[in-house]
């Protein structure tokens, strides 16, 4: 089972039912009432698992939802690292890490699923991965172009996969269906000579090596 933040359309869930199949929504969250609209639409007609919907992150109760949810995912807002922006950063209130930081703990999920734009690298991602480490996470991360999945663009992404080390590792996260290859197997160079332009953004040095954590993995807080 999954929460999907941030759902937008819901390309990022069918995309992770396709990498995880037999995964079911029981929660979606989407302000922006068009894109709200079109979830609307796509689970009337099917396309998309019916499940409720909620409308702010930051007014979610997570806690009714532990034990009922494997997964959290979402592609939560670029706005503070695009290059298309001020790239305001942590100061940008469209910064929503930390919703997503209490809600994870408040649900306790397996292992979280995440999607940004390649800017993330000047500071956002720092502080996701050494957070995820405090609460008991272990993660693993690259970058995707549209173009890798034969999309006439090239469009490039940062995804993370955040994960329980006693519980997904048991089974061996390389196990867990040809989806998620693209994780576990190292990544791709952020700068690689095709890039377009706001691509060519190098990590910073101490993330520069996909998977590698920032942080003690420690255990869930709840202060």
């Amino acid at each position: 089972t999954y929460a999907s933040l941030y759902s937008g359309g819901g390309g990022l869930d069918l995309g992770f039912e396709l990498g995880l199949r037999g995964a079911v929504p029981v929660l979606r969250v989407e302000r922006d009432a068009a894109a709200a609209a079109v979830l609307v639409s796509h689970m009337e007609t099917g396309r998309l698992a019916p499940c409720p919907l909620w409308s702010d992150s930051g007014t979610l109760d997570g806690k009714p939802w532990r034990g009922l949810v494997d997964w959290i995912i979402g592609g939560f807002p670029c706005q503070p690292w695009s290059v298309a922006g001020a790239q305001e950063g942590t100061e940008d209130d469209r910064w929503l890490w930390p919703h997503i930081r209490r809600i994870a703990r408040e649900v306790e999920p397996r292992g979280l699923f995440l999607e940004n734009v390649p800017g993330i690298f000047l500071g956002g991602i720092q502080p996701v991965l050494g957070e995820l480490a405090e609460d008991g996470y272990d993660a693993v991360w690259t970058t995707i172009r549209a173009s890798d999945v034969g999309a006439s663009h090239r469009r490039q992404r940062v995804f993370i996969l955040a994960y329980r080390d006693q519980q997904l590792r048991q089974v061996g996260i390389e196990e867990v269906r040809p989806g998620w290859d693209a994780f576990v197997s190292g990544g791709r160079e952020l700068a690689d000579g095709d890039s377009e332009p706001g691509d060519s953004i190098e990590p910073p040095q101490e993330v520069q090596e996909p998977g590698r954590d920032v942080g003690d993995v420690g255990h869930p807080g709840h202060d």
